[in-house]
């Protein structure tokens, strides 16, 4: 469902956006919890058109870069490929990043 992708995007205002919802449920002390919220990041991760603004968020990627050494195999394994999908432009894209 591509409309719940979009809103995930998307930061209502004045309030917490989806994706950072997301990345608090990722860092949850419940296993499961995390997997659901960090195997979401990956999934929309995939869509290109999710990309940029994902890499807008701010503290996405510094959150991945944590769960990426997770103690649960799951949460690090969907953290690299979140991180890895992130890394990939989209087609007619170029990402620039900023190293701080």
């Amino acid at each position: 469902d591509t409309h719940w992708a979009h809103s995930a995007a998307s930061s209502p205002s004045g309030g917490v956006s989806p994706l950072f919802r997301l990345l608090e449920l990722s860092a949850s002390a419940d296993v499961p919890t995390a997997r659901c919220g960090v195997g979401a990041l990956r999934h929309l991760s995939r869509a290109d058109e999710l990309r940029p603004p994902m890499l807008r968020e701010p503290g996405l990627l510094q959150g991945l870069v944590l769960l990426s050494s997770a103690e649960d195999a799951r949460v690090q394994r969907h953290a690299f490929h979140a991180l890895l999908n992130l890394a990939t432009p989209p087609p007619g894209h170029s990402l620039q990043y900023e190293l701080v």
